[in-house]
């Protein structure tokens, strides 16, 4: 079981790392072929900054949508952000990427305590959102 534990805290996670950061690089490079493509393709290449500065926050922090479903949309961002935020910043996990791969979060790191908390709340959220549908 042991031998098990130290497989999945060195090569695997190591592997499963590396798989994450390639996936992420092969996104953000087929994102901008594609929109190099789109941008030969269109007629008028301008492109109006102000309009895509608008749907890029529009995106990342989704205020508009508040006014129409507040309860759902409320519960849906603390659901998100418990289930992102909970494992990359619990203490235990940067200890396990600071011996894999040499870098952490430790100086944002979170506490047992603040963990268990964020998850209670992640699981509540998921629960009135499954009553919500």
């Amino acid at each position: 079981m042991e031998t098990l534990l130290n497989f999945a805290k060195g090569p695997l996670f190591r592997f499963s790392f590396a798989i994450m950061t390639l996936g992420l690089v092969r996104l953000f490079v087929l994102t901008i072929l594609s929109g190099l493509e789109a941008k030969s393709k269109a007629k008028d290449k301008a492109i109006p900054k102000n309009y895509m500065w608008k749907l890029t926050l529009g995106f990342l922090l989704p205020i508009r949508a508040f006014r129409i479903k507040t309860i759902y949309d409320t519960l849906s961002m603390v659901f998100l952000f418990g289930l992102r935020l909970t494992p990359i910043l619990l203490i235990d996990h940067n200890l396990l990427f600071e011996n894999s791969i040499g870098f952490s979060l430790l100086s944002i790191s979170i506490s047992k305590g603040v963990a268990d908390f964020l998850t209670i709340t992640t699981l509540a959220a998921a629960f009135l959102l499954l009553l919500l549908r």
